[in-house]
């Protein structure tokens, strides 16, 4: 699994009003940041019978260490759970800056505003071209704690990126109370949902049977999305009989991607889904549903529903649009999900903006030679050794690189390298993203089982850079079956019925990979721009394939190759 609950917090601020009644209110200098108002400033809610432990809107550190903002809430103590709110945005990792300049982890799986992107002043964004997460760095050191210093201004800038979430009407599918047809809020395929109730949830209550996604024109096949309690936003509360109070959620996240490092969040690991949603076909229909049973149903299999702390679930007349046809009494919300530009005119292809190019990603063996030296954030480490299988593709491991196990589920994110030595890495830092569930069992050291568990085979990986890595082209194609040269020279002694294949940041637009125009193998090398030409039997003629997620794609050709070493 990836740290346990709050290890590596996530700190989201929720600037959208509850209610008619609320007030933005700004705070120091330039930075807006409107209050997390509680239901009950208009009055109260229906069966109040608690209060926040923490003061509504303030930044706070839960009982691991783990920052959160407090979010309005009964101290899980509301007679019935009610669905507050709903946005959706880009769900990223913040990092904040140390006095050296490096990078802090601060928080992860914040959602912010789709428009939010670098600006060379207070943001940078990028996308980790190996794991697909996307990365917001807040230009400040947070360990300045001096009045209005570095930290303060990460807390100004962090609420800052939640001034322009997008937000959902909540209405249920057309020809039900609250539906209508054709106003539906479009939500890009791979946007995260944000749903806000009033109370402390119970995270035991949290899964893909209390929130129901289903997806199709009728809104009837079920969607396998990440669900997780969103651990930015919620309170404190006293409900495990240990010293000390804990920390719950009051938020929930619908999350429509899955990649191969979220994947191991769930044993066994769920598909992989890097494109999200289906897109819809019209503007005119739901294509999305969000249920969240109310009641439980035994004989249909509803043996849990969405509860507080105090076991209080939602009571459907309480809670707009819900579903009196249904044994489950579920409360639903109806949306449309993004679509092809050309036929419902979304932009980007009905998916998130995006300004930044895919990336050809590379994958080589390496070995971890000497025992990983935990450092003093429990999830970072230093590898004294990490050796290449392959001299021609050995490249000093760097910010944005991985190093995996995948068959145990291992994933850690480079943050520098010391040196590279021929084949040998040398006190490779890396902070470790993703580790078995086990290891957070009573009597395990969570991330610090890495150290005695860490040696031997693993896997580099690395997108492609024009400026340093023109050497080791063919260190960045897969060729099977396995050329005679392999690993050495990992192109050369190639069978007559190779394939080569090739794997991208992000899904591709099919149509624009073709064995002719953008996919070319030849027998030497091509000229650039083809100028002056190659002559037409220098080219292989053969067909693309490409795999479920549009990553993937392989160039199989039509004929075998000509049987000699090291020509294709």
């Amino acid at each position: 699994m990836s740290r346990p609950l709050g290890s590596a917090s996530r700190s989201v601020l929720f600037f959208r009003f509850l209610s008619g009644c609320t007030r933005p209110n700004r705070l120091k200098a330039t930075f807006l940041a409107a209050a997390i108002v509680p239901l009950a400033a208009c009055g109260g809610s229906a069966g109040a019978q608690g209060v926040s432990t923490n003061p509504v809107g303030s930044y706070g550190t839960s009982d691991s260490g783990a920052r959160f903002f407090t979010d309005a809430n009964e101290g899980g103590r509301a007679r019935g759970l009610q669905l507050t709110n709903m946005y959706w945005g880009r769900p990223v990792d913040v990092f904040g800056l140390n006095r050296s300049g490096e990078r802090v982890l601060m928080h992860e799986d914040l959602v912010v505003a789709q428009t939010l992107g670098s600006d060379g002043v207070d943001y940078e964004l990028v996308t980790n071209a190996v794991t697909a997460t996307q990365e917001l760095t807040i230009l400040r050191d947070v360990e300045d704690v001096s009045a209005q210093g570095g930290f303060e201004q990460f807390e100004w800038l962090l609420r800052a990126t939640q001034n322009a979430l997008d937000p959902v009407d909540q209405q249920g599918p057309s020809g039900t109370a609250g539906g209508s047809a054709g106003l539906y809020t479009m939500i890009p395929r791979n946007a995260a949902l944000v749903l806000v109730f009033n109370d402390l949830i119970d995270p035991a209550t949290v899964n893909t049977r209390t929130i129901r996604v289903m997806t199709g024109v009728g809104l009837t096949t079920p969607f396998e999305a990440r669900i997780i309690a969103d651990k930015n936003f919620g309170d404190l509360a006293e409900m495990d009989g240990q010293p000390g109070a804990e920390f719950y959620s009051t938020r929930i996240l619908v999350d429509p991607t899955t990649s191969v490092v979220e994947s191991f969040d769930i044993s066994p690991p769920v598909p992989v889904n890097t494109q999200g949603y289906p897109g819809s076909q019209t503007i005119n229909l739901a294509n999305l549903l969000v249920r969240i049973p109310s009641k439980l149903d035994n004989l249909g299999g509803q043996f849990l529903v969405l509860e507080n702390l105090t076991a209080h679930a939602m009571d459907p007349l309480d809670n707009g649009a819900w579903d009196a046809s249904s044994q489950t009494q579920d409360v639903y919300r109806a949306l449309r999900t993004g679509g092809s530009s050309t036929v419902t005119g979304d932009a980007f292809n009905g998916f998130l903006m995006d300004q930044e190019a895919p990336k050809l990603i590379g994958s080589n063996g390496v070995t971890i030679g000497m025992a990983p030296i935990q450092g003093v954030h429990p999830d970072e480490f230093t590898l004294p050794l990490v050796s290449f299988e392959s001299q021609a593709c050995a490249k000093r491991p760097a910010r944005g690189d991985v190093i995996s196990q995948l068959s145990r589920g291992i994933f850690a994110d480079v943050i520098d390298t010391e040196s590279l030595n021929g084949v040998d890495a040398l006190n490779v830092r890396v902070r470790l993203r993703q580790y078995p569930e086990e290891w957070n069992l009573a009597g395990g050291a969570g991330p610090g089982e890495w150290v005695s568990n860490a040696l031997g085979e693993g896997e580099y990986q690395t997108a492609f850079d024009a400026d340093t890595d023109l050497g080791r082209v063919g260190c960045f194609v897969r060729v099977s079956p396995l050329p005679s040269g392999f690993p050495d020279s990992p192109t050369v002694g190639l069978h007559p019925d190779s394939t080569f294949s090739m794997r991208f940041s992000e899904p591709m637009e099919s149509s624009s990979i073709t064995a002719f125009d953008s996919l070319l193998l030849t027998r030497q090398e091509l000229n650039p721009g083809n100028d002056p030409p190659l002559a037409t039997g220098s080219f292989i003629v053969g067909q693309v394939s490409l795999a479920t997620d549009l990553q993937s794609f392989t160039l199989n050709p039509e004929l075998p190759l000509n049987h000699e070493q090291g020509q294709a």
